[in-house]
């Protein structure tokens, strides 16, 4: 079981690729981890996510549009990515841990060459979240304060502030779109 602090922790010291292709924005650090898991933030909120399990399927078009709306708040066009990204990364991480199709082992090569969603679903059925960390997500307080620790380790304060959400959870599409 994860408490709060554990779970801050956890989100807070996230294992990102440092890069010359990120800038101060998202600390010259890769954004993909950290964008995914605001994006299951909000779909918990709205009761979408309702259990500590993502598939690969259905779950997966909602939190796709999410994560590249955030992409998109943060990274300068032209830069994409694939959720199948940070969705497969994120088994480095303690809380999050990939749930195998049958009769396949994920392995660390596997991982690594995730780049798209097809190769994600030919050997992932989706990803378990540890059942503390998901129990902090569903109260509004836990939810908050690991979308803090986020924005605050993961992304400078003027861009942070274009991946806070409005009311009812959800990012405003005229949120952050100029100034880019």
């Amino acid at each position: 079981m994860t408490d709060l602090i554990t779970a801050i922790k956890h989100f807070a010291s996230l294992n990102r690729a440092p890069g010359a292709t990120w800038s101060e924005a998202t600390k010259r650090k890769a954004p993909h981890k950290p964008l995914l898991l605001l994006a299951v933030l909000d779909l918990v909120h709205r009761g979408v996510i309702t259990a500590p399990f993502i598939a690969v399927t259905g779950d997966l078009v909602e939190l796709n549009e999410l994560f590249n709306l955030y992409w998109r708040r943060i990274i300068p066009l032209g830069q994409t990515s694939s959720i199948a990204f940070p969705f497969s990364r994120l088994d480095r991480e303690p809380f999050w841990e990939l749930v195998p199709q049958p009769g396949t082992t994920i392995t660390p090569a596997i991982i690594n060459n995730t780049s798209s969603v097809t190769n994600l679903r030919k050997y992932a059925l989706g990803a378990k979240l540890d059942e503390g960390v998901f129990q902090v997500m569903q109260s509004g307080e836990g939810r908050e304060a690991l979308r803090e620790a986020l924005l605050q380790s993961c992304f400078s304060q003027p861009r942070g502030v274009r991946l806070q959400p409005t009311a009812g959870g959800k990012v405003s599409p005229a949120v952050g779109e100029r100034d880019r």
